[in-house]
């Protein structure tokens, strides 16, 4: 039997902004001499995002989420820190900005360039940015998965019966209060950000 779900909308996702979020969590937690990973990256999008939606009305990326087994994603952003060679060339990005090393189970990322953050990124969006990561780095990884789990948008979009790895989030979720209307004004406007 299928549930009915939220309704969704794709945001026009804006890769500058993705790229410079992306680069500015790693600049930033390597300042604080911390090795991200792509679960804490992905995570601090994903908190900084709801965050700046709910106080400022966009989001800081304009990424699309998908519900995964661990939470939810970012999915450029994601395919970008696995460095996705069909996502790369979509968006004829010619350099990724940081690197990627291997450690164990996990990637750590560092040595992002020194991008004019403030050229992409306003300072809202830093703030945003800071703060999640702070959030992420205080608390462990089980922490971090309860907290996004209990999020309204990744219960509604996921399923644990089906076969699907991921599921679209409902951007309307993401508000503190639903909004579907608002989901939809940003979701049109996206394009032009």
């Amino acid at each position: 039997m299928t549930r009915s779900k939220a309704p969704v909308v794709k945001l026009h996702e804006n890769v500058d902004r993705i790229i410079y979020s992306i680069a500015f969590v790693i600049s930033h937690a390597n300042s604080r001499e911390i090795k991200p990973t792509q679960y804490d990256i992905v995570k601090t999008l994903f908190l900084a995002d709801r965050a700046h939606l709910n106080k400022w009305g966009r989001p800081v990326t304009y990424d699309n989420y998908c519900a995964m087994q661990h939470g939810p994603v970012p999915s450029v952003s994601y395919d970008l820190l696995k460095e996705n060679k069909y996502i790369i060339r979509k968006f004829g990005i010619k350099d990724i900005p940081w690197k990627r090393y291997p450690a164990g189970t996990a990637n750590h990322y560092l040595n992002a360039q020194k991008l004019d953050f403030e050229d992409v990124l306003s300072p809202s969006d830093i703030e945003a940015l800071k703060d999640a990561f702070s959030t992420v780095s205080s608390l462990g990884f089980t922490q971090i998965r309860k907290l996004t789990h209990e999020d309204a948008a990744y219960v509604d979009a996921w399923e644990d019966e089906s076969n699907c790895k991921s599921f679209d989030m409902s951007l309307g979720l993401l508000f503190d209060t639903a909004n579907y209307e608002e989901a939809e004004r940003i979701a049109e406007q996206s394009e032009y950000v």
